[in-house]
């Protein structure tokens, strides 16, 4: 065993955002966490990370110096900075050369749609 959680519960004022969350991971196993926004993925993710306690129950690691990250969901960004979005964008209203580029509306609306341009 890698990684237990045992009876893990959590809450969010009156709301219960995990309750009595039991699972055993060992070792070469692979998990993915989907559901819903607003379930308790994150939260869960938190409290494997030992980065929020849960509320009840406990997790367990073995051995007790395995480390566990994950990628939080939420953007930062340098103080000053760009986001990559930002940059992204005002790269594609540029050409080489620095003059403006027409925009093209078959790409914006791919990208609302979630879709990519085809390659050409």
């Amino acid at each position: 065993m890698l990684l237990e959680a045992s009876h893990v519960t959590t809450s969010f004022g009156a709301q219960d955002v995990l309750r009595d969350a039991s699972f055993r991971l060992t070792d070469g196993e692979r998990v993915g966490l989907v559901g819903k926004n607003g379930i308790g993925k994150t939260t869960l993710l938190r409290i494997l990370a030992s980065e929020a306690p849960p509320d009840r129950g406990h997790v367990r690691r073995v051995p007790s110096t395995l480390s566990l990250g994950y990628l939080p969901r939420r953007r930062t960004t340098i103080a000053g900075a760009p986001s990559a979005i930002a940059s992204l964008r005002s790269a594609s209203t540029r050409r080489a050369g620095g003059k403006p580029r027409r925009s093209s509306p078959a790409w914006d609306s791919r990208r609302r749609s979630g879709t990519s341009p085809s390659r050409r």
